[in-house]
């Protein structure tokens, strides 16, 4: 094929699933260039998505309440979600800690947005294991909510993170808002002028992206009882980082819990529904007794939501919450995670629920799990291009200065999510490899690289 124009072989390569493209960079230098260049990054991930081709992959994260280990991701391949036999990969966690549960904030093309807490924070690509680790930025004091989205900005060709942290306001039930907006291409975050004039309904609420632009469910305020509460669509354009509403399904109760997927590349709006459960002994309890599912066929257009699907409760089945994840390839099923242990596939014309074996429940620990759908892709971290160059670079520079630098302390303060530290000036992060003694990054980056390396080459034998 070294005959083949490059745009030929490039068109022919973008076909493959992103494990049988890595093993294609052995084969010249040229083939090498040509994987490695952002160009055919977007080739692939554009076809992967025109096509809705074999790409997807789901991400699982260990809910570890028993602390087995540190390596709490595992990932499986959508297609083989059919198989008889399932064997989950593992991952290694690019944000290890023995104090917080890895937490994913947004995927885009391949592109996922992981945290510990508010100020330890990366962007990962699971697909080629390479992770950059984002600047920190204070939160300021006493933050009501600390939300997060991660997409893509079309028009400037750049992936950005938004953060948005909510503070009580001095008339009741509002809130001031702090928008920030990190830029993968520039390596910095900086401050949004435009306030958002809504409120946030859910705590640690991840953005949904689609269109160059997040989603959040919104309200005009805070009311108490939440029935009270009108619930919003609100989106912010990473174009023109502007925020403007989305028109909602027009359905009319209130109180249940709202929340917004992208199904089949289209938004959707999934509504729980709870009943009162009495047992034999008298207590009351709450279960899920329904989802309804709208999806907006065009999007942003009001009149084309439509309702896709009602997944029914049959004896008990669902469990106490389901969150959809993917139609199948027919799309006359809708995978669902339940109860944070098990997927179902679910019929959305017939009553059909078929139990997936995923095999997760074999591994130590692995009892409860969060799922996220995400796209196997070879799109690159800018700034750390060669980082086996930048491992040993910071390891030759301060092997004297880790010799005679004492070790920290680990006694720090919990600075999750939902409270926050106020401790952290809001600057951008300085890069001071040179006189710091971090290793530790490096030799995490390092070994993410090996491991990836050697399956790759495994995979050519």
């Amino acid at each position: 094929m070294s005959t083949f124009p490059r745009d030929v072989i490039a068109e022919i390569l973008c076909r493959l699933p992103v494990n049988r493209v890595l093993r294609c960079r052995c084969v010249s230098k040229s083939w090498l260039a040509l994987i490695d260049s952002p160009g055919f990054a977007k080739l692939h991930v554009t076809y992967s998505l025109k096509t809705n081709s074999n790409n997807l992959c789901l991400l699982l994260r260990k809910v570890d309440y028993y602390g087995y280990g540190k390596r709490c991701f595992y990932s499986i391949h959508f297609d083989s979600l059919n198989s008889r036999v399932i064997t989950p990969k593992e991952m290694t966690n690019p944000l290890m800690s023995s104090e917080f549960n890895t937490k994913i904030l947004g995927s885009c093309n391949g592109l996922l947005l992981i945290s510990n807490t508010v100020d330890d924070t990366a962007l990962w690509n699971p697909s080629i294991g390479k992770y950059k680790k984002l600047p920190v930025m204070g939160v300021g004091d006493n933050p009501v909510h600390v939300n997060f989205g991660f997409g893509y900005d079309v028009a400037n060709d750049d992936y950005k993170v938004v953060r948005i942290v909510q503070f009580s306001g001095s008339e009741k039930g509002c809130f001031h808002s702090d928008v920030m907006v990190y830029s993968l291409k520039s390596s910095c975050w900086r401050g949004v002028d435009e306030q958002l004039p809504y409120v946030l309904r859910y705590v640690d609420q991840p953005g949904v992206y689609l269109n160059g632009s997040l989603h959040w469910i919104a309200s005009a305020k805070i009311e108490i009882p939440a029935s009270k509460l009108e619930l919003l669509i609100v989106a912010f354009d990473l174009g023109t980082e502007k925020w403007r509403l989305v028109p909602r399904p027009r359905y009319t109760d209130t109180g249940f819990i709202v929340n917004l997927v992208v199904l089949g590349g289209s938004l959707c709006v999934y509504k729980t529904y709870f009943v009162d459960s009495y047992s034999d002994w008298g207590d009351v309890d709450i279960v899920l007794d329904h989802v309804h599912i709208w999806e907006m066929k065009e999007y942003g257009v009001k009149d084309s939501w439509t309702g896709v699907a009602s997944l029914e409760q049959p004896d008990r089945q669902l469990g106490c919450t389901v969150v959809p994840l993917a139609y199948s390839n027919n799309r006359d099923e809708i995978l669902v995670e339940q109860d944070n242990r098990r997927f179902l596939w679910t019929g959305i014309k017939e009553d059909s629920i078929k139990i997936v074996d995923t095999g997760v429940g074999t591994l130590r620990g692995f009892l409860h799990f969060n799922s996220y759908v995400y796209l196997g892709s070879l799109v690159q971290l800018t700034s750390n291009d060669d980082l086996n160059k930048q491992y040993n670079a910071d390891k030759g520079g301060n092997k004297k200065a880790r010799k005679k630098s004492p070790s920290k302390s680990h006694n720090s303060p919990d600075r999750s999510h939902s409270q926050g530290n106020s401790s952290q000036p809001n600057t951008v992060e300085k890069d001071n490899s040179s006189t710091r003694s971090p290793p530790k990054d490096a030799e995490e980056i390092q070994t993410i690289e090996d491991e990836h390396t050697s399956e790759v080459e495994k995979d050519v034998q």
